[in-house]
């Protein structure tokens, strides 16, 4: 038998701001949605810090029963909904983009990070799988923004969830900017193609494979996504930049800003179908609708959405071997 439940994506301005400032601003627009009666509310990806690349990050991971998840623990069971949102959770000596899922009666599901990129991987590592919900309202799967890139992931959704629960950052490079202290300005794209050796250029997939995939699945997605612009340095952009056309610049580097907007990814939809509901480019705010849900997880539709993955030719990989030495001494400090 199919059945409906109300939902709630809650966008959020990227820019950093204090834990407990970030955590009110959510907990008014969470009020909201749950007085007009959603039963599932989800925030974006790293809603508890917003989106940069600092040194600060390693401080901000919090244990599993710090602030943050303690906080939404409390928010579930004030307003008696399902609250997802992303942080940076300390595990042991690791610190993972952890996805958690709570529920009013204290249960929580988490999900670490599967598909991490580019400089994000200078301040967590990666999960290991899929992580699907079994929920009071059903059997919920659970992606973190890249995510979303991976082929193998979504497979492992397949025909085992009533829904899809997505938390995003999704930063615009193709019209993100360096600006270099001198006033000289790069466009992401152009960078990217300076840095990266012929043979190795892969742009991959684009984030609007998630429409695809779920619309694959036949299963109503819930999407939440971070707005705004950010700026933020690029941690090891120095090394990154000698041997390059750009070499002549690399001492200039600590003072580099990458300027970058976010693609619009808060909405909400039915499988297959347009949005019921979406959000805007800028600024906080909530969007509520009705999705169904199937009886069963159905199976999926025809054969799996093909794209190609982010292959290890990538610049993608080209960073990333820059990423690990400063994730270790960065985790080790913290």
């Amino acid at each position: 038998m199919r059945r409906k439940i109300k939902v709630a994506a809650i966008q959020l301005d990227a820019a950093f701001a204090p834990v407990p400032q970030r955590l009110a601003r959510a907990a008014d627009l969470i009020a909201t949605a749950a007085k007009d009666g959603a039963q599932l509310v989800v925030l974006p990806e790293l809603f508890n810090t917003g989106y940069e690349f600092h040194e600060r990050n390693y401080a901000l991971a919090e244990a599993i029963d710090g602030e943050t998840a303690t906080w939404m623990m409390a928010q579930a069971t004030q307003h008696d909904i399902h609250l997802a949102g992303s942080l940076l959770l300390r595990d042991e000596t690791d610190i993972y983009n952890t996805a958690l899922l709570a529920a009013p009666d204290g249960r929580t599901w988490r999900h670490d990070k599967v598909h991490i990129i580019l400089w994000e991987r200078a301040y967590f590592r990666e999960g290991r799988q899929a992580t699907i919900a079994d929920t009071d309202l059903g059997k919920l799967g659970l992606m973190v923004c890249s995510d979303t890139l991976d082929p193998v992931l979504w497979e492992q959704y397949a025909g085992k969830v009533h829904a899809m629960v997505l938390l995003f950052s999704p930063g615009y490079t193709a019209q993100a900017n360096l600006i270099f202290p001198d006033g000289f300005r790069i466009t992401y794209p152009e960078f990217e193609e300076a840095v990266t050796p012929a043979d190795k250029r892969d742009p991959g997939p684009g984030f609007d494979v998630m429409t695809q995939y779920v619309a694959w699945l036949d299963v109503p997605g819930v999407s939440a996504g971070a707005t705004g612009v950010v700026r933020t340095r690029l941690p090891g952009l120095e090394t990154l930049l000698r041997g390059t056309r750009l070499s002549g610049r690399a001492s200039q580097a600590a003072d580099v800003w990458l300027e970058m907007g976010f693609a619009m990814a808060t909405a909400i939809g039915n499988a297959g179908e347009n949005p019921l509901a979406q959000g805007t480019m800028m600024g906080d705010g909530v969007i509520q609708a009705e999705i169904e849900l199937a009886g069963d997880p159905p199976p999926p539709q025809g054969q799996q959405p093909s794209f190609p993955p982010l292959s290890r030719n990538t610049f993608d990989c080209y960073v990333a071997e820059l990423m690990l030495p400063l994730y270790r001494e960065g985790a080790r400090r913290r």
